[in-house]
């Protein structure tokens, strides 16, 4: 036998074994486990443990090793549920206690299931007080009577009106709780007790509205006895309760009918009062009721003449008549006695005809304000009419005038009879009235309006009634009016008489004859500019026309080849693109006036398009390839070129150097910057303002002095503002302050975020007024201004408005805002919305809410500053502030700080009596300033009020401009300003402060700064300037008389600066600034330099004013004696050279007295994007060779 038989043998004999066994073992009677072992084992579980009478126990005996089990539920040793085999049962208990139920295999082992607690639940119960309540009124719930048998309860849930809510949840048992409204709810409460069983319960309530009283007393005025009544109709009661006299004492209860009626014995004032449901708190009076006794009044009257004439009037007075207690208010009289009044009056004189002879008993009865009467009667005889009348006609006659005496003849006659003919008035002879004729322009342009004024005049005895006008003196009378001043036009060219004859209100004329001559149209001047000249095939080329003059519409030659491609423009402003490579010089034609002009534009060079991209990295450490970056799909638009960044070097004072962004763009529609002058209409409307783009940040600044034709005023004041152009539309903020020259009280100051400006105009009556500019769109050329003028001040238009307009480049991000400054010094964080590296801060005192204009006898002033972030973080800050006592002659203010950021100033008369100042320590997603002086005290509107801070915060990228301040240059020397880049948009202010410091003046100028740009563009600079001045002391050799616009020497125009309208009675007060009258010089050379070279300013043209910045001069008596111009006369690789001329000033101010230049300069996005500039070094001495030896430099390094 093999071992595999000797397994399989013993395998089958070990089963006969175990069936053996097992047949032994059950007929033994011995139990089995199911598993075939001996043991037989039980195991149960009860859950829950803790339940409420009636609620369902399971009990699992489920991991019994047994054939089946037997229950005991209750645990008493009777098993109740027996032969179970599912091992799963569910019981329940009906009454409270603990059970401890027992599972029993079919072997006899148990396992008890666990002590299970029938708990019993708690009882709710809920009183509440008042009930019904009253809305409005505490109502009280309590619950204290709920009680849980076999525990306590630990919480109450309230619902006070049955909605799914719960209310409140407490552990107390009483709550209260007001309805605000009458009506019918259904609170609830459910408690819970420590074993989480709960009760509900729930009432019915009615809330009623609560008790009011409202009484009414009529009449308010009575006598003695009469009847008032007290009507509470309208309370809100179940009863009400009556005061009758007012003494705190109810004399009438329980009123149902809410009416009464009631006398007063006495006279006297009585105060009755009505009180609703007894409540002390619902109450009404019912108004003053006045007891009075009334005299009656006294009837007297006269008569005269007496006895009277038939026909005639006889007079009645009853002057005499009086009332003791008040007075008279009718005459009711009865003229013949007949008992029937003929005539009632409420003046005391009056008169009657008697047509007839006889005896007459005439009755007067009067009234007083009562209504008591009196009446009284006189005799009366009228005689018989005498036998003539006579009249004169006319009774006004002149020295030789006609008279008519009619007379007629009545009754028997008489011949003593007479009559008065009347009286004649005999005048001297008319004095004809005195014609005057103003016509304005003098000279006028053909087409254009003709304003012709007869206003002076005059009628020595009387008043000029009508005007009859001539415009051309040829006899025939043009138009008629009854105002003084009429329009016309008059074409062509040539010489004019004009004439107004004026007519008096006697009929009298005088004419008065004035020449004048009409001059030709000027002919148009045609200007092209091309901003960006070096382009690939199919970019955007934006050639611009808007220096042309005279013109209203415009073609373009885009090749220069004689044919206009785009004609009859109204636009000045053409987008072209060139498809093949090569230079093309287009040619512009600008049509006005019936004439036309041509001129050449800047030639464009169209490159050859750039070799396809490639993969390999190049060798050259001095650029970073694009395409590692952007992988070669992400150059799918970029037109197959290949772009590298480069890393740039800064000068002091710029932001962080940063490569171009990755979304790259074509030169035409690259980041770009614009700048110049426009004027506001003298009447409400819109204007447009072409750039040659569209703008995404607007800066506009405007002050009253500045202006474009030769009135002056008598505010002098400042407006700055941005606008910001956002996904979500436009934002303004604008920021004004104003003094008034001839009040004390008229300071003003106004911030707005609905308006670009807001220029504030002062006027004799009333408050002032604000002349608000809002840019209402932006287009692919430019932007268009809304501008309310209102009607009725001559001066709100005609100013100058001072703008820049930038474009940027994507991904640059701006935000504008306000925040506020604080009530103690300390650091402040500002949440800019954007990672700023550069932000532009403006505030002013007197003003402490947004869209708000206030006024204020207090001194005002104004802070502008700047702050950029280099690469590390480090600031660079400057800012200038200004500020002025109300009215011209007392004192004003200013400083120049190239430490901080802002600086307010507040002054008490000619002390600063304190300052707000903060720098900037941090910028980024925030703006962290340390304010280390803040002002609180009388000097400000509200000792602690906080002033709100208008900023622009830019995210700019390459575009990040450098700040700083220099002083003003001296006299015939130059300052060369290293800002580590080459510019293109610099903005200056001239700041009546030595730098670093703050100064004060009794007769200096409010808001004495100036604000100018320069942009350098095609090798030429054009500048503009904005100043305003009022001087307060004696008038300059050369000006004429106060206010006049002449300069302070004769044949000189430019600037001008009046005495506030103190001397000679003035009204107007100001300084004005005209556009130069230089001969035109074309702003695009010829030579135009080349990359590296130096831009140097041109001679200005009547675009352009020529500088950027502007300082009057005095001598030392503080009399005006003439002014220095700052100019831009250089850009270079790294930075710009100022210098300052004088004109017609007899003593120039030491050096310590210079003020401050603080600049803002934008980097010239081509230079950044082509190769490198030249280095500082170089560019300086270019430009000292070209400014002699008096040049000066300073460097404005952001470590300094």
């Amino acid at each position: 036998m093999g071992i595999g038989d000797m397994v399989g043998r013993w395998q089958r004999n070990a089963w006969l074994l175990i069936v053996a066994g097992l047949a032994v073992a059950v007929l033994s009677g011995a139990p089995v486990a199911a598993d075939g072992s001996g043991d037989v084992v039980a195991s149960c579980t009860a859950s829950p443990t803790t339940v409420e009478p009636g609620e369902t126990v399971t009990l699992d005996a489920s991991d019994s090793d047994a054939v089946f089990v037997e229950f005991d539920v209750d645990g008493d040793g009777e098993y109740d549920r027996g032969d179970e085999t599912d091992f799963v049962i569910e019981t329940t208990y009906a009454e409270p206690g603990t059970y401890e139920p027992v599972a029993r295999s079919d072997d006899g082992d148990t396992d008890p299931c666990g002590t299970v607690v029938v708990t019993e639940s708690p009882s709710a119960a809920l009183s509440i007080s008042p009930r019904p309540a009253t809305a409005g009124e505490p109502t009280t719930f309590d619950a204290s009577s709920s009680s849980d048998p076999d525990g306590r309860i630990v919480t109450y849930r309230w619902d006070f009106d049955r909605d799914p809510a719960v209310d409140m949840t407490t552990e107390v048992a009483s709550v209260d709780h007001t309805y605000d409204e009458p009506g019918s709810v259904t609170p609830t409460l459910t408690v819970e007790d420590d074993d989480g069983a709960t009760d509900t319960i729930s009432r019915d309530l009615s809330v009623e509205r609560p008790s009011s009283a409202s009484c009414t007393a009529s009449p308010t005025t009575v006598e003695p006895g009469e009847t008032v009544t007290l009507d509470a109709s309208d309370s809100n009661a179940t009863f009400v309760e009556f005061d009758v006299d007012g003494d705190g004492e109810y004399d009438r209860g329980d009123e149902t009918d809410f009416v009464i009626e009631t006398t007063y014995a006495e006279p006297g004032t009585y105060e009755p009062v009505a009180r609703a449901d007894n409540d002390p708190n619902a109450t009404d009076p019912c108004g003053t009721v006045t007891v009075e006794t009334n005299e009656p009044p006294t009837a007297e009257f006269s008569i005269s003449p007496r006895p009277g004439t038939a026909d005639e009037a006889v007079g009645f007075d009853a002057s005499a008549s009086s009332d003791p207690d008040g007075e008279i208010v009718e005459y009711r009289w009865d003229g013949d006695g007949d008992g029937t009044v003929d005539r009632t009056v409420s003046t005391p004189e009056t008169d009657f005809v008697y047509d007839d002879a006889g005896s007459y008993v005439p009755t007067l009865t009067v009234v007083d304000d009562d209504n008591a009467t009196a009446a009284t009667s006189r005799d009366l005889r009228i005689e018989p009419a005498t036998s003539v009348v006579c009249r004169a006609d006319p009774t006004t006659i002149a020295v030789g005038e006609s008279v008519t005496l009619d007379a007629v003849a009545r009754g028997d006659g008489d011949p003593e009879a007479t009559d008065p003919c009347g009286e004649v008035t005999v005048e001297a002879a008319n004095d004809p009235p005195e014609a005057a004729l103003t016509v304005s322009p003098p000279s006028p342009t053909a087409g254009a309006t003709i304003t012709f004024d007869g206003s002076g005049s005059t009628d020595p005895d009387g008043r000029v009634v009508e005007y009859r006008w001539d415009f051309e003196a040829d006899g025939t009378v043009d138009r008629t009016t009854s105002g003084a001043t009429a329009t016309t036009t008059r074409s062509p060219a040539g010489a004019y008489l004009g004439a107004v004859t004026v007519v008096d209100d006697d009929g009298a004329t005088a004419t008065a004859r004035r020449e004048y001559g009409v001059v030709a149209r000027p002919e148009p001047t045609a200007r092209c500019a091309i901003e960006v000249r070096t382009v690939r095939p199919g970019e955007t080329v934006f050639v611009s026309a808007s220096a042309s003059t005279n013109a209203s519409q415009y073609a373009l030659d885009t090749d220069g080849d004689g044919e206009y491609e785009i004609t009859d423009r109204t636009d000045s402003t053409f987008e072209v693109s060139y498809e093949e490579p090569g230079t093309y010089t287009p040619v512009v034609r600008a049509r006005g006036n019936e004439s036309s002009d041509t001129v050449e534009c800047p030639t464009v060079t169209v490159q050859e398009p750039s070799p396809e991209p490639t993969t390999e990295e190049d060798e050259d450490d001095d650029g970073i390839p694009l395409l590692p970056i952007l992988g070669a799909g992400g150059l799918a638009g970029l037109g197959g070129l290949v772009y590298y960044f480069y890393p740039r070097g800064g000068g002091g004072g710029r932001g962080p150097d940063r490569s171009p962004n990755p979304d790259l763009k074509s030169q035409a529609t690259r980041g770009r910057y614009e700048t110049g002058v426009f004027a506001l209409p003298t009447t409400s409307g819109t204007i447009s303002v072409p750039v040659g783009f569209q703008p995404d940040v607007i800066t506009v600044a405007a002050t009253n002095g500045a202006r474009t034709d030769p009135t002056v005023d008598r505010t002098t004041g400042w407006s700055r503002g941005i606008v910001h152009r956002t996904a979500d539309g436009l934002v303004h903020q604008s920021l004004t302050v104003a003094d008034d020259a001839r009040s004390r009280d008229q300071s003003t100051a106004a911030i707005s975020d609905d308006a670009a400006i807001e220029l504030v105009r002062h006027e004799d009556d009333g408050p002032p007024s604000r002349v608000p500019v809002a840019v209402s769109e932006t287009t692919t050329t430019g932007f268009e201004a809304e501008v309310t003028v209102p009607g009725d001040d001559p001066l709100a238009g005609d100013t100058r408005v001072l703008f820049t307009a930038i474009s940027l480049e994507p991904g640059i991000d701006a935000e504008v805002g306000f925040f506020e400054t604080p009530t103690e010094p300390g650091t402040a964080t500002v949440d800019l919305g954007v990672d700023a590296d550069h932000v532009a801060l403006s505030a002013a005192t007197a003003v402490d809410a947004t869209d708000a204009l206030w006024t204020t006898d207090r001194g005002v002033a104004v802070s502008r500053g700047h702050a950029v972030v280099d690469d590390e973080g480090r600031p660079s800050q400057v800012t200038g502030g200004v500020s002025a006592w109300p009215r011209a002659g007392d004192a004003a203010a200013a400083t120049a700080d190239d430490r901080r950021a802002i600086g307010l100033l507040y002054q008490d008369g000619v002390d600063v009596a304190g300052r707000t100042t903060a720098r900037v320590t941090d910028l980024g997603e925030t703006l962290r300033l340390r304010y280390d002086r803040v002002y609180s005290g009388p000097h400000k509107l509200g000792s602690t009020a906080c002033h709100p801070i208008s900023y622009l915060a830019l995210s700019t990228d390459r575009m990040c401009p450098a700040v700083g301040s220099c002083r003003l240059p001296a006299v015939g020397a130059e300052t060369t300003v290293d800002v580590g880049f080459r510019p293109t948009l610099i903005e200056l202010t001239v700041v009546p402060a030595a730098p670093g410091e703050t100064s004060t003046d009794r007769t200096a100028y409010p808001f004495g700064w100036s604000r100018g740009t320069a942009i350098a563009r095609d090798g030429a600079i054009r500048q503009y300037v904005l100043h305003h001045a009022v001087a307060t002391d004696p008038v300059p050799t050369g000006i004429d008389a106060p206010g006049d616009a002449t300069d302070a020497t004769a044949g000189t125009t430019g600037q001008v600066a009046s005495d506030g309208g103190l001397h000679d009675d003035r009204p107007d007060a100001g300084s004005r600034l005209d556009a130069p009258t230089f001969d035109g010089v074309d702003i695009h050379p010829a030579g135009i330099p080349g990359p590296g070279e130096p831009a140097v300013a041109a001679e200005p043209t009547a675009h352009d004013d020529g500088r950027a910045g502007l300082w009057l001069r005095r001598n030392a008596d503080g009399a005006i004696v003439g002014r220095e111009e700052l100019r831009v006369t250089a850009t270079g690789a790294a930075g710009f050279t100022l210098a300052t001329r004088t004109v017609d000033t007899e003593a120039a101010a030491p050096d310590d007295e210079r003020s401050t230049v603080l600049y803002r300069a934008w980097p010239a996005l081509d230079d950044l994007d082509g190769e490198s500039t030249a280095a500082p070094e170089s560019w300086r001495g270019d430009v000292a060779d070209a400014a002699g030896s008096d040049d000066t430099s300073t460097t404005n390094d952001a470590s300094e």
